[in-house]
Order: structure tokens, then sequence, then C-alpha cells
């Protein structure tokens, strides 16, 4: 049985993004403020923004409606993956797509649909699985851990392609990337194979996988199609980088200056900085080289920077958060919360309770890094916990004299928590922001997470930004009528806090 059955379309929608439909998007929604707005890739216009669609999935509808703010407010860029959501990410897509065009409000031709292929998990992990245990195993697949496998081989990508085509329910499928073909080096270094041995067979399958994207090409059933690789910014002494002057070098002597090889993704934030400062292409940085050989450049990842010393910043600021303020009344309600929890445990008789809304306050307010970060603890975590905790209150309290109140407590704490981790991480990230409007008035009258943005559009095509939320797209969406900064790579020193 197929696995992803739930989450196929029930028909195709034909098209693809063209240039005239894209030059009619961006005139509906930006008149004669559009430049800023847009980029190009043969003449098709892309939103300068992406919308990201990493831990998006079918069925929610708070993801449904961020998904259609961006596009009816001039975002034409979606990048997705295979893995993302299991395959939902793309289903989500397909549906609001869909949605769009039968009211008439955007045309397929005015949408660039990017997903991307090679991570084998969940679902596909499944399907794999079933499939060896058949003797109908995919060729060349990389077992990175028992719960990650990856594959870049033809027929792994056929069928891929097809299971995506039928999620998105496209005809046609403007960009396919290959999805973190690393992961193939990162195997190999974990088993010592030695680094000659495995950049020979590395570039060979990404040739053997490009054969097969070109044949897709010609027969029309994607536009175009490249890499996305969190080791292109590397050092060129790594192990895992891959190196975009080799790919070009497969990709010219297969097809010449015919290839449908024409986008490259990686991370980049004010933190990692690699793209522009590594000179690991003969030396040239990866956005040098990219810009030279007319490569249409996706940066992932702009504002979660990894620190060089380890952890995360979210690169935001929460407006209006006075921190000695909240931390007061967060204090004073710990207090109050602990006194109401002590009386209570000794008036039911509870005891050897070790994790309590309590213990989250004291033990880890200052260990959230960022909005997200708190979000999935409490989601993974914290939640599942204190249901446990709530469940044996609730048996031994007969009378109710006790569950409803710590109940809504425990809600109001984590509204002042939230209120806090706030808070404390615009306090530590207004100096970042401060910088950036010393460099340029550009960044003036603009959030932390809008100038984090802004400040990438000089050395990439498009940023995509994670707009799970219509806070967060409202929040990007003005970078839009933006002007680009002039910066060089020069201004990107030092900007960790």
């Amino acid at each position: 049985m197929d696995p992803f059955k739930d989450l196929y379309q029930s028909s195709f929608i034909e098209g693809y993004c063209k240039q005239e439909n894209t030059t009619q998007y961006f005139k509906r929604f930006f008149n004669d403020e559009a430049a800023s707005a847009y980029t190009e890739l043969d003449g098709i216009k892309i939103s300068r923004i992406g919308f990201g669609s990493y831990r998006v999935a079918r069925g929610n509808a708070i993801f449904e409606k961020a998904l259609e703010l961006a596009i009816l407010n001039g975002v034409n860029l979606i990048d997705t993956s295979s893995n993302y959501g299991d395959g939902s990410s793309e289903s989500l897509i397909g549906d609001i797509i869909r949605k769009l065009i039968d009211e008439s409000r955007i045309k397929r031709e005015e949408i660039f649909l990017v997903t991307k292929i090679g991570y084998i998990q969940g679902k596909n992990l499944q399907l794999v699985e079933e499939m060896e245990k058949q003797g109908k195993a995919f060729p060349d697949i990389t077992y990175y851990d028992p719960n990650c496998f990856h594959c870049i081989s033809p027929d792994f990508l056929e069928d891929q392609l097809t299971r995506a085509r039928k999620r998105l329910g496209f005809s046609v499928i403007d960009a396919v990337l290959l999805h973190n073909p690393e992961y193939f080096l990162m195997d190999s270094e974990h088993h010592n194979v030695s680094r000659e041995k495995a950049i020979s067979e590395y570039y060979d399958r990404i040739k053997k996988a490009f054969a097969f994207l070109e044949l897709k090409r010609q027969e029309g059933i994607i536009r175009y199609y490249g890499i996305s690789s969190n080791t292109f910014p590397k050092e060129e002494s790594a192990y895992t980088f891959t190196s975009l002057s080799k790919v070009l070098e497969i990709s010219q002597n297969m097809y010449g200056l015919g290839s449908g090889f024409k986008l490259i993704q990686f991370p980049a934030n004010l933190y990692e900085t690699g793209f522009i400062t590594e000179k690991n292409n003969s030396g040239e940085s990866i956005a040098m080289l990219a810009q030279k050989k007319n490569l249409f450049t996706l940066i992932n990842r702009p504002l979660n920077a990894m620190k060089k010393q380890g952890g995360m910043d979210r690169l935001a600021i929460y407006q209006g958060n006075d921190l000695n303020l909240i931390k007061g009344k967060l204090e004073n309600f710990t207090n109050q919360l602990k006194e109401f929890q002590q009386s209570m445990f000794q008036t039911l008789g509870i005891e050897n309770v070790n994790f309590t809304f309590v213990s989250v306050i004291e033990t880890y307010r200052d260990k959230f890094n960022s909005k997200e970060h708190y979000h999935q603890a409490l989601n993974y975590s914290v939640i599942p916990q204190i249901k446990d905790l709530l469940s044996r209150i609730e048996k031994l309290d007969k009378a109710n004299s006790y569950y409803t109140f710590y109940l809504d407590l425990i809600n109001e704490g984590i509204e002042k928590l939230e209120q806090y981790v706030e808070a404390r991480i615009s306090e530590k990230m207004q100096p970042l922001l401060s910088k950036l409007q010393k460099l340029d008035n550009v960044f003036l009258n603009k959030t932390l997470s809008q100038a984090s943005v802004i400040a990438l559009l000089p050395f990439t095509n498009s940023v995509l930004v994670g707009m799970r939320r219509e806070e967060y797209v409202k929040d990007i969406l003005p970078i839009l009528k933006s002007e680009i900064p002039k910066l060089t790579k020069k201004d990107f020193n030092n900007f960790e806090v």
C-alpha cells in the first residue's frame, strides 16, 4: 500500500511559471514599486523573498492562512521538499495554490515552485524498508542512521519526482533540487573512507543525478534543477565540502551552456557568512562564482544563526518588552504558584513530584534561545509531563478545590514565561540591530528580522524565510518594498552578539 496515497491531489494542474505572467503578477501587487520586489531567472520574475515551508504541513489552518497571505501579497517563490512534513508540506502547497486558482485570484504560471529530493525518512523510510524486504531496493542508498537514509540515484529520483508531482498536483515543477547530497560524504567520513575516494564517488553520483534531471527537463516534467547543500559555504579543505566549481564543471562537460542546472541553495545569515567570506572555489566565494555563472541563488535559514562556540540565536526582536518589569512580574507569579502548589500537594497527599511548571520557570527560563525554541519545548516536553501531573491532581481532587485554578495558573504561567523569553532575547539582540542601522539608513525603522533578511539581498537572488504564521508573513512583507543596501563582505565582520 502506498503510504502517501492520502496526500495526493485528485488531478494535475497544467502549466509552469512564465515570464509574461510573473510580470503581470508583480504589476498587480506593486504597481510602479515592483523593482525591488523581484529578481529574474531567464526573464521570469521571482520574489526576493520566498515562502520557506519547513515544518509546514497539511491540515493546519494557521499554515494555510499564512501561505495564502504571502502569495496574495507578492511572494511568488515557494520552497518545499519531499521530506517536509513527511510529504504533507507539498500537499498543503498544492491545496492552497489550487484553491486560489479556482477562485481566479492567481494563475499557475505566476508561481515559481521549488521542491527538493534526497531524504529517506518517515513514510519514505517505511516504503524503502518494505521494498528492501521484497528484494526491490533502490541502488546507492546512504544508510546514515536508522531513522535517516539518503539517496540521489536516478531510480529513487524517478520515484520521488512522481510522488512530489502527485502531492503538489502540478504537471510541471519549476525547479527540483538535490537535497543535501553531502549526506554521502558525512557517512563516508564517519566510516573513515579516504576523502579522495569519497569525493570521486560523490561527484559521480551527482553526475548521474544530473543526467536524470536533464532528461526530465527535456521531457517537460521539470523546468530547472540544482542542488541545495549545507556545505557549499564550508572551507575548501572540509571533508564534506560541496564544490560549486566541480558541479559546474560536471554540468558544462555534459550539456554545455544548454544545461538546466540553474539554481543553488545554501544556509546563510549575519553570523554564518561563509557564502561571501570563504574563497572556496578557485579563490572565489560561492556568491561571487554563482553570480559570474548566472546561477540563481537561494539562501535558507536567514534568521536561525548558529554561533561559532555552539548554540543558536534567533535574529528577532519582539517590540514593547521591558525586561526588568516582565522579569519582576514573572518572579512574583512564580512565588504565588509555588505557594499554591505546595499547599495543594500537601492537602492532596501528592509526593515525589520532580517536574512542575515552577521547576520549568526556575531551571529553564534563561535557556530558551528563541520563541520557537520555547514553543518546541512546551509541545514536546513540558506540556506532556504537566498533563501527567494534572491527571494525578484531577483524580485526587474530588471536590475540584484545586484542579481548575491550578490549570488556569499554568496557562497564565505559560504566557508570562513567553513574555519573559521575548524580552530577554530582545534585550540581547538590540545591539545587533543598532549595528546594522549604523551601516546604512535602509535599516532604520526596520525590525531585526527584516534587517537581517535585507542585509543578505545584495549577495543573493532570493531569501527563503519560514513564515508559518500570518504574523511572520506580515513582518517580512515590507521587505519587498525596501531598498537594497550597499553592503560589502567587510560589513559582515563580527555581527555575532
